[in-house]
């Protein structure tokens, strides 16, 4: 899949809930169940790439992604998946608009070079897409693009990790 985005979603229901949303895999996983999200629009088989009228523009991303992370947290659930392009965050604002769940997506798209949070709550929707940071392998946290060497050969460390680093 080109341009991966990698997708971390919190939904504040119970996983038997968010179940009621998605269609399990015949290879394992789930996949979101459009017809019942967007009944209107789907066109299609019932493979785990159906095609819809304007998929991008309604889901947000180029197809319907498999959920291969889904987690049972008593009154939340957590989904994790790569999209195409881009985050599914139409797909996620069409459940909260038919559920009326909390939903949270930290996404990010290294390749690119972006990442945001996309919140619902409330009956409204808002993205916070900014510039991509990476993770620094030592101190685990995240810092823009700037603050890394990229000549460094042992993973991704910052600068700041760089310049503490003992010598032998």
């Amino acid at each position: 899949m080109p341009n991966r985005n990698s997708n971390n979603v919190t939904i504040h229901a119970t996983m038997d809930d968010v179940l009621a949303w998605l269609v399990p895999l015949d290879h394992g996983g789930y996949t979101f169940d459009l017809r019942k999200l967007f009944p209107d629009r789907v066109r299609g088989g019932d493979d785990d790439r159906e095609l819809i009228d304007g998929c991008s523009e309604l889901t947000g991303s180029k197809w319907n992604p498999r959920i291969d992370y889904c987690e049972d947290f008593g009154t939340t659930t957590a989904l994790g998946y790569d999209s195409a392009r881009s985050p599914n965050n139409g797909t996620l604002e069409r459940l909260h608009e038919l559920t009326g769940w909390t939903i949270e997506n930290e996404y990010e798209e290294p390749g690119v070079g972006f990442e945001g949070t996309f919140t619902c709550d409330g009956g409204s929707c808002s993205d916070d897409e900014r510039d991509y940071r990476p993770l620094c392998d030592v101190c685990d946290e995240k810092k823009a693009a700037s603050e890394f060497d990229n000549d460094y050969e042992d993973g991704t460390v910052c600068n700041a990790c760089l310049a503490n680093k003992p010598v032998s």
